[in-house]
């Protein structure tokens, strides 16, 4: 994020007990502690302290997978799990399980990305509101073990996610039963006028239950800049359009990529999932190009376009390469983690030392004026600095979108930094004067433009009685006992 902060050390504890004996420590010695699950919150952070002379904890030898119950459909892990050891798990296991994956690298956290409020791309998708208890370690060295839902009182779990209440050891949450089938769609809309059309009518099939895993929408630029590097025949210097971006991307395919791109799925049954495609097709009509793809067809026409004929025709192998990436999609769809949506994360610098990564994250009513809204103000800033707009939106409810934008930089850089540092700043205010409020918070959050005076001040109180010494990631989300 191109923020540096000054360390006292990293601890690395293995189970509760030693979680217990370091906050008695650190309580002792008057230090803080910052809490990590595997230091992956690309684009938010990742490992970096919220200020300096802090503990990192890193979590990542807690790597238990606890309970796995198979005739319930729920397991509980601790926070060292990544989505690749979960996956392999239930492999292993023969379950007829799988579990939430998301676009992250298959070396994640499960919990990590949980308790940031990350999100899937199955029916369950929004994994916050799918959390059924928690264990937590608070400050003093209590360990909470919160209520399983439905049960008497407050969902104390809820609590947890997107705080610094405490350090959270296990979460217990469902699994999905494998469905039946599973059948990856794509839209593709040719002009912005007939995405914004195209919102409308997502959120009417989301509404009308023939929706129900998550669907994400991808500009040109975000498509391009995930399937590929930065052209090597441009000057690095040169900000691509979005008209740039997707030339590139159809001169690499025999399909017609279209100003955005949305990928989802549907999975259940297979007559509910044949009523769903036509459903889908009808809804999209004259709206956007769909395309439905199933492992079975992808394995199938990968294995003709990899023949040694068809691998010397250039266009054919550029096919080819678009091909695995979407079975690659196609796979984390089914609990399968791919390292596809992080492999092009470097983009146009070559040293991953260097390499500068912002994530800004609004929450917009799934309407096309609102999303108009956001796009216009968007383009402002992003052409006012001179950065690429890589922009996805996903359909978390039937009503609600997320948006994730990204700056790229070289973090080496005290120009570069400061333009996206200046860029972040910009985009937050203006996105949050229109009211669309981040989901999701970063270092350069500022937390006086999110939340409200009560809301804080409430927060603050909360972590005052659970934390009055500030032991557990001071400032994480804004909350400090001394507010």
């Amino acid at each position: 994020m191109g923020v540096s902060r000054a360390i006292l050390g990293v601890g690395y504890p293995r189970n509760v007990e030693q979680i217990q004996r370091i906050l008695e420590q650190a309580r002792c010695l008057g230090i803080s502690l910052y809490p990590i699950s595997r230091g992956m919150n690309i684009g938010y952070g990742e490992m970096t302290p919220t200020t300096d002379q802090q503990l990192v904890l890193n979590l990542s030898r807690m790597c238990a997978i606890r309970e796995f119950d198979a005739e319930n459909g729920e397991i509980v892990i601790e926070p060292g799990v990544s989505q690749k050891l979960l996956s392999e798990f239930l492999e292993a296991q023969k379950a007829n399980y799988i579990a939430d994956m998301t676009g992250a690298s298959p070396d994640a956290s499960v919990v990590g990305n949980i308790l940031e409020a990350g999100f899937g791309h199955t029916p369950i998708g929004n994994r916050r509101k799918h959390v059924v208890s928690m264990e937590v370690v608070l400050a003093d060295g209590t360990v909470l073990k919160t209520s399983e839902m439905p049960s008497l009182g407050p969902d104390l779990a809820q609590l947890f996610i997107q705080s610094n209440f405490g350090i959270v050891t296990a979460i217990r949450m469902p699994l999905l039963p494998c469905p039946e089938t599973i059948e990856t769609f794509t839209l593709s809309f040719k002009s912005e006028e007939k995405f914004l059309l195209g919102i409308e009518r997502l959120r009417e099939l989301r509404r009308n239950g023939t929706l129900v895993n998550l669907v994400h929408v991808a500009n040109a630029t975000r498509t391009l800049m995930t399937s590929s590097r930065f052209p090597e025949t441009l000057d690095r210097s040169h900000v691509l359009s979005q008209s740039e971006a997707r030339a590139i991307l159809n001169s690499r395919s025999l399909v017609d990529y279209g100003e955005w791109t949305a990928l989802g799925a549907l999975s259940g049954f297979r007559d509910e999932v044949a009523c769903r495609r036509k459903r889908v097709k009808k809804a999209m009509r004259g709206v956007a190009t769909v395309r439905f793809f199933s492992t079975k067809f992808l394995n199938g026409l990968i294995r003709v376009l990899s023949h040694g004929f068809f691998k010397s025709i250039r266009r054919l192998s550029m096919v080819l390469s678009s091909l695995k990436s979407l079975r690659e999609l196609n796979g984390i769809v089914r609990g399968v983690p791919s390292e596809e949506p992080s492999r092009n994360i470097l983009w146009r610098i070559d040293d991953p030392k260097r390499l500068g990564l912002l994530w800004y994250a609004p929450v917009v009513p799934a309407t096309s004026q609102d999303v108009a809204s956001l796009l216009k103000v968007s383009r402002e800033v992003f052409e006012k600095h001179k950065f690429e707009m890589p922009l996805t939106l996903t359909l978390i409810s039937s009503n609600k979108m997320t948006g994730v934008f990204s700056f790229s930089f070289d973090r080496l850089d005290p120009e570069q930094v400061r333009r996206a540092h200046e860029a972040y700043a910009e985009l937050s205010r203006k996105t949050i004067e229109l009211g669309y409020r981040p989901y999701r918070a970063g270092l350069l959050t500022k937390f006086g433009e999110v939340y409200s005076p009560e809301t804080e001040d409430v927060l603050n109180r909360i972590k005052r009685a659970l934390d009055a010494a500030d032991t557990v990631a001071p400032g994480r989300y804004g909350l400090s006992s001394h507010r």
